[in-house]
């Protein structure tokens, strides 16, 4: 992929894709967050209204 050879990686090349993927991920995790509450309480919501045409999915009665 590209005109160098692959060997060892020096402290720099290290610490620039250390650097690199941790942006990534902190910047993935606050989208992931949002993602996961928003489906969370889609989820939520879904057991405990009760649909139009009868129970939502929570037990009332044994």
């Amino acid at each position: 992929m590209g005109a160098s050879s692959s060997g060892l990686l020096d402290e720099a090349k290290i610490s620039h894709i250390k650097g690199l993927v941790d942006s990534t991920v902190q910047s993935f995790s606050v989208f992931y967050r949002q993602q996961y509450l928003s489906a969370y309480c889609g989820h939520l919501h879904q057991e405990v209204e009760p649909k139009k045409e009868g129970r939502g999915l929570l037990l009332t009665h044994r």
